[in-house]
């Protein structure tokens, strides 16, 4: 709408080499995707969770934690509401794809 046209014309009219997108999952995603064309940078990352974390609002989790994978799970305990789906529903939704893939790979019809 028009808001977003006025969003894009003052990032286009500063010039950035580089863009971070901070919006939150999945809008930012969503909000990148479909003006993508339009958007006058080299590069646009999307922030996601780092501003937060770089605000404060967010605790970083101990390093050893990550070095066990854990990370998400330490996430989920503190966000249940927000995480639980990306955490324990969507893997299991995105299963049956990697599985397909994996069975027209390797036990393709000869």
């Amino acid at each position: 709408g028009e808001e977003n046209e006025l969003v894009l014309a003052k990032i286009n009219a500063f010039e950035p080499n580089i863009l971070f997108v901070g919006m939150g999952m999945p809008r930012q995603e969503k909000w990148i995707s479909a003006n993508f064309e339009r958007i006058n940078a080299n590069v646009v990352l999307n922030a996601g969770a780092c501003i937060d974390y770089i605000a404060g609002v967010k605790v970083f989790v101990p390093r050893w934690i990550g070095y066990l994978g854990l990370e998400w799970f330490v996430r989920l305990l503190t966000e249940p509401r927000r995480l639980w789906k990306r955490y324990l529903y969507e893997p299991l939704f995105l299963s049956k794809f990697v599985i397909e893939d994996i069975k027209r790979k390797y036990w393709k019809k000869k």
